[in-house]
């Protein structure tokens, strides 16, 4: 019986620093969208709430994963991973746009780190799931092949840039909305997620 209570608790847990992904993806996506050129346009004056909340976000995110490695080793990496990588883009805010060059270097290192924490977070939740619901844990094995061709597709485009800036730039924007639709995807797999954890 003992044992039984231990599970439920357990899952109860689950369910709950799931459900807190789930509202911090929101904010985080929020605030790349307060961040990005296209809104920038006609709402300059968000770009440094939006780097606030990107910030907060972040750190909660990373906090929850980290709380969330007694499950699975694998969070604790991606925890770090993703704590860094905000690291990296919040120094990177302050930094003039006319040092590009170093704005490229942080781009490119924030994004190699961030893509080895998505990788292990996408991959815990995927082994987390297995025995809960096996088709949902195989929806998180499909969204992880598709992040790693699609962060493929952007690292390929900075390359093209540099021989065919105008085609490196479309690669780079096809490649930025496949991200925009992996991060609602990613959103979507989390609540059910929680859903399913808080069933039991």
């Amino acid at each position: 019986m003992s044992n039984n209570n231990t599970y439920n608790g357990r899952a109860k847990l689950l369910a709950k620093l799931l459900n807190y992904l789930f509202l911090l993806s929101i904010g985080t996506t929020l605030a790349s969208m307060f961040l990005g050129d296209v809104f920038a346009a006609f709402a300059g004056n968000l770009y440094w709430p939006g780097v606030i909340l990107d910030a907060a976000c972040t750190f909660g995110y990373s906090v929850v994963l980290l709380r969330m490695a007694a499950a699975d080793n694998q969070y604790r990496t991606a925890g770090y991973c993703i704590l860094i990588a905000g690291a990296i883009r919040l120094l990177g805010s302050d930094v003039s746009e006319n040092a590009s060059k170093y704005v490229l270097l942080l781009n490119i290192a924030t994004a190699m780190v961030r893509f080895i924490g998505e990788y292990n977070e996408m991959t815990a939740h995927d082994n987390l799931l297995i025995e809960a619901d096996i088709d949902l844990s195989e929806k998180w094995t499909v969204l992880r092949k598709w992040y790693m061709i699609v962060f493929g597709i952007y690292c390929m485009s900075l390359l093209v840039m540099m021989l065919i800036p105008a085609v490196g730039a479309v690669i780079s924007l096809v490649s930025s909305l496949a991200m925009i639709v992996i991060s609602i995807l990613k959103i979507y797999f989390l609540y059910r997620s929680s859903k399913v954890f808080a069933a039991m």
